[in-house]
């Protein structure tokens, strides 16, 4: 995730944890699609947009971070490059860990025996 976007999605989360309307991940999402500059053009490239689900668990990792922030457990009072690395890279693990799942979710040839679908319960 490209600084611009890590930057832009804090900026979202913030917004939502300083007490204004919680940032919606969809919403979120199809604004990075449209988001324009000054000059017209497009602020984040296809490249840069994240789903619904990666915001969703981005917003979730900021929370937990500054939950364990606010109880002094970390030391730290600011989400610092390190921490915000690491949540991008449990983001990747978690889409991928996901997509697998999914791709393993049943047998696409059964076992048939005597008509009988022997991989059914």
């Amino acid at each position: 995730m490209g600084e611009k976007a890590r930057s832009f999605l804090i900026e979202k989360f913030t917004e939502g944890a300083s007490g204004g309307p919680k940032a919606d991940a969809n919403e979120v999402a199809k604004e990075m699609k449209v988001l324009r500059g000054k000059d017209g053009a497009l602020i984040f490239q296809p490249e840069e947009w994240r789903t619904a689900k990666q915001i969703t668990s981005f917003f979730s990792r900021l929370a937990a971070l500054q939950r364990r922030s606010e109880a002094g457990d970390d030391g730290h009072e600011e989400l610092d490059e390190e921490d915000l690395l690491a949540i991008e890279n449990e983001d990747v693990v978690q889409s991928l860990h996901e997509a697998v799942i999914a791709d393993m979710e049943g047998p696409f040839h059964p076992i048939m025996l005597s008509n009988i679908n022997v991989c059914a319960s």
